[in-house]
């Protein structure tokens, strides 16, 4: 199919008029109604969930993970990065797809540092989910994986 931008998928649905405000989980499943299945998909497969699975099982799996960066992310914010333990820098990149295990962790510092900043930006005019800015994330975070995997050498070499 054709290259969407990203931009509509990371950017706050508008809510509708007179309803409650959800929170958890609830909000974070909302904010992917009306994602393609194919996101859907992708994102489950960066979190470690493959397989056939229903729409909605796929949806909630994702949601509750989005949810769970959000919340440790807001803890992040409020922490000195340097007090953090090597086992606790080493879950929270895998968990956002960033860094391996074998990376320093001045390494993994600096990747959660940048994460922080992509995911709570100080200026913007757009108000951004907090969810679908994660998934958005964690799909950047998988193209940069992927581009320096040795695997991909040759390909790269050829289109230099």
């Amino acid at each position: 199919g054709a290259v969407q931008p990203i931009t509509p998928f990371v950017i706050a649905p508008e809510a509708p008029p007179a309803k409650r405000k959800r929170s958890g989980k609830a909000r974070a499943t909302q904010a992917l109604k009306g994602m393609p299945p194919i996101l859907l998909k992708t994102g489950c497969k960066l979190i470690g969930v493959s397989g056939p699975l229903p729409g909605p099982m796929r949806r909630g799996t994702l949601a509750a993970h989005l949810e769970q960066l959000v919340q440790e992310d807001e803890v992040l914010l409020r922490t000195r990065l340097d007090a953090v333990s090597r086992a606790q820098l080493v879950e929270a990149c895998i968990d956002r797809g960033l860094g391996s295990a074998t990376a320093t962790d001045a390494q993994l510092r600096q990747h959660l540092a940048d994460w922080l900043k992509v995911v709570h930006p100080k200026t913007t005019t757009e108000v951004y989910d907090p969810h679908r800015i994660r998934l958005a994330g964690m799909a950047a975070a998988a193209m940069v994986s992927t581009r320096r995997a040795p695997e991909v050498e040759l390909p790269r070499l050829l289109f230099k």
